[in-house]
């Protein structure tokens, strides 16, 4: 784990590029204390900040092949790569370190870009190939490591960071107010490739960037199939799942420092902690819990397991005082805004891993966008398949649709609620994506150039039900652009590597290929995983009430009225005086 950081130059290096990636290097310390590394010829100059997990004492970067002719930067983890390793081993390749990373260097020796669909790990890297004269870089299949880019006068950088970008000189910065308004209406930047700074972009998951003397050329590697393509009976799905998981945890253990697990009183993390300690004789779980708020505090539910379970156990307890401090730290390495008051337990539990001396933690992310965690899944399932339907059988388009429900439901007042459930947008009106700004009595400033289409619109094209189309929306961007920005950001800014058993792309690819009635269940969240679970987790985990990681309302009116002042002082650009005096009264 680490931060990466390059220049590509069409020409030749500009005399400062070196030191402006090393300034590059030092804003994100935090992401790699361990160590440094530089390297540069006379077109491509790479950096990166070292979090030593694996190889200690040689795993340092850049990584070479062989020769000398490819030379890589790559911040994440390849958790397959003991097999990838001996593979290529027997095929004569030659390794200097015990880095996981260095199987990438002789399986692109072999592959070219072919080699990224054989890893499976998280990672952000960049590989030059000298030889060629090409650059490489990409992102891992789900989105856990982030890889930001930015054309800039004669080349183009990548980073880890955005604010490594934006921050040396490089570009000339301007907000593109299209997704600050997405990050108010949805309360994440839903356009996966386009950053609040409009010259700053992302690779997105699963895709990789080629540059070379032509230019800049992005392409898929990996993409999620929502094809029912499982020939097994139900009963090998839950085997082969049970199979796949248990890989996965054991995989993400791998590390030459010590490991703990996020453990909350929720099904997919206990499944996590249950499964790592049924194998290895000592295992600590971290809990966060709110001081006075029993309805929104997992700590008895989670110490309950693993006790049952033989964990070690650790807590973390958050006043109004925690409150406000760790929403003035964590926000110094969110590097985008993202409105998930979740970032301030996980900043707790990641400053106590590190007080604790774990570099690594395992957490449950991505059971509930895989299984439709949430009632209100079920709720916008079950609105965009009634949608798909009417679509199907009415000749006219889903904006048209739209409209008739508005006039059906203003003319026909009995009907009102049916209108709205027939016509209107779910993925606008139902928690994440709920529209907020559009519930208030006001219009965005005119003058800003907002652009007025749905943009989580395209994704509903890339499934054939509701509820998978609800699934490609969770999976293609409020999974990476919120949670596992989030893991990624505040883990970091703690020195603490993220890894999430869930989200295994092999894991994935099974569960988007069983039918979609073994998935999902209109009246029953995660009802395929709590069937899966029988037996291995306790009934009170399995029947227990979700809470998620849910915020005591009066920690978060507190942390809002400390905060008025800058916020007015801040948004008055993007909304009139009146607004923001309306929208900020109740906290003044």
């Amino acid at each position: 784990m680490c931060g990466i950081n390059t220049i590509f130059r069409y020409g030749c290096l500009l005399d400062s590029d070196r030191e402006t990636v090393r300034s590059m290097n030092r804003e994100m310390l935090y992401r790699g204390p361990d160590d440094e590394g530089i390297w540069a010829d006379d077109r491509v100059v790479l950096g990166m900040r070292r979090l030593a997990i694996i190889g200690l004492k040689n795993g340092r970067q850049p990584l070479f092949n062989e020769d000398g002719t490819l030379v890589l930067v790559c911040n994440g983890e390849i958790y397959n790569f003991k097999e990838l390793k001996k593979n290529l081993e027997c095929r004569g390749h030659l390794f200097k370190t015990e880095s996981d990373c260095e199987v990438i260097l002789h399986l692109y020796e072999e592959k070219g870009v072919g080699c990224l669909g054989t890893l499976v790990g998280m990672f952000g890297l960049v590989l030059w190939d000298s030889k060629n004269r090409v650059l490489l870089a990409a992102r891992d299949p789900i989105g856990e490591k982030p890889v930001y880019f930015s054309e800039i006068p004669g080349g183009i950088v990548f980073s880890s960071e955005l604010k490594a970008i934006s921050k040396y000189g490089l570009l000339r910065k301007n907000l593109d107010y299209n997704i600050i308004r997405q990050i108010l209406e949805y309360t994440y930047p839903v356009d996966m490739r386009q950053t609040f700074i409009s010259q700053i972009r992302r690779l997105l998951p699963g895709e990789y960037a080629l540059v070379d003397h032509s230019g800049l050329r992005l392409k898929k590697f990996w993409k999620i199939s929502f094809e029912p393509t499982y020939a097994g009976t139900r009963e090998n799905a839950r085997d082969d799942f049970l199979n796949l998981l248990n890989t996965s945890v054991n995989l993400r253990f791998q590390s030459d420092v010590p490991v703990a697990v996020m453990l909350s009183g929720g099904i997919d993390s206990s499944a996590v902690a249950t499964i790592a300690a049924a194998s290895r004789k000592e295992i600590h779980a971290i809990t966060a819990g709110y001081r006075g708020a029993p309805d929104c505090d997992e700590r008895m539910a989670a110490k309950s397991l693993a006790e049952k379970s033989g964990i070690h156990w650790h807590e973390v307890e958050l006043d109004t005082g925690d409150f406000q401090t760790y929403f003035d730290e964590y926000t110094r390495f969110i590097d985008e805004p993202v409105a998930d008051p979740v970032c301030i337990p996980q900043w707790g539990i990641y400053k106590k891993a590190r007080e604790l001396g774990f570099k690594v933690l395992l957490n449950g992310t991505g059971g509930d966008e895989l299984f439709f965690g949430y009632p209100y899944h079920n709720v916008t399932a079950g609105q965009l398949e009634t949608k798909r339907r009417l679509a199907s059988f009415l000749p006219i388009h889903r904006e048209n649709l739209q409209a008739f429900g508005s006039f059906f439901s203003s003319q026909f007042h009995s009907f009102s609620k049916m209108g709205r459930y027939l016509f209107q947008d779910p993925i606008d009106y139902i928690p994440p994506f709920k529209n907020y700004w559009k519930s208030l009595p006001f219009k965005w400033p005119d003058d800003l150039g907002f652009r007025s289409p749905n943009p989580l619109e395209a994704y509903l094209h890339e499934a054939q039900n509701g509820p998978d189309q609800l699934s490609a929306i969770l999976m293609s961007t409020w999974l990476p652009a919120n949670c596992l920005h989030i893991s990624d950001k505040l883990g970091m800014g703690n020195s603490v590597e993220v890894r999430a058993p869930f989200i295994d792309h092999k894991l994935v690819e099974l569960v988007f290929s069983l039918p979609i009635e073994w998935r999902y269940s209109e009246t029953e969240p995660k009802s395929f995983l709590k069937w899966v679970m029988q037996g291995i987790l306790p009934q009170a985990v399995l029947c227990g009430p979700k809470k998620g990681f849910s915020t005591p309302d009066d920690f978060l009116q507190n942390l809002i009225r400390t905060h008025t002042g800058s916020v007015f002082g801040i948004c008055h650009r993007f909304f009139h005086t009146v607004v923001l005096e309306k929208v900020l009264a109740p906290y003044s």
